[in-house]
């Protein structure tokens, strides 16, 4: 990757839109509003716990992770629950340090009965015995689906890097 970072990448190239807030549906109920955040939570707590049951539980069985890494490095979409915590799991077992996802600036940009979309922004963070640096930060776009037991799940995952990881 020889391309220097552009402010508003991720906007510019497509990759996702925060829309106007008018369709983000606040009368569609604060408790899903509350459930949906605490999925991403939960995907970054998972994840940095190395809690793979509980990182597949955010994930609907059909789900898609994809990602880019400043708009010129495509990361090829990963599918399926299974498929998806394979492929995180590989990236766990190359990390001896203690990774943080720190999923900040959450914005329900879509909200309905059964589904929702959510922009945040991801400080990833490193801690050794060195001490502790910044990975990376980039955007998450999700798309999150009310399953048929009323619980919320990830269906589609993007993740914009704004640095290589």
């Amino acid at each position: 990757m020889t391309a220097s970072l552009t402010p508003g990448w991720a906007h510019s190239g497509g990759f996702l839109s925060l829309g106007d807030g008018a369709n983000a549906g606040v009368d569609a109920g604060g408790a899903d509003r509350l459930e949906i955040l605490n999925v991403l939570s939960r995907y970054a707590w998972s994840y940095d716990e190395r809690q793979l049951d509980s990182l597949g539980s955010v994930f609907t069985e059909d789900a898609v992770w994809l990602g880019s890494v400043k708009g010129d490095f495509e990361i090829e979409p990963i599918r399926t629950r299974d498929g998806i915590v394979d492929w995180l799991r590989g990236h766990m077992d190359s990390q001896a340090d203690q990774r943080r996802h720190n999923i900040i600036n959450a914005v329900v940009t879509e909200q309905a009965d059964r589904s929702a979309r959510v922009l945040s922004y991801l400080l990833l963070t490193s801690a050794t015995d060195e001490g502790v640096r910044v990975v990376t930060t980039g955007v998450y776009d999700t798309e999150l689906i009310k399953d048929d037991s009323g619980a919320w799940r990830i269906s589609r995952f993007f993740g914009g890097f704004d640095f290589p990881f």
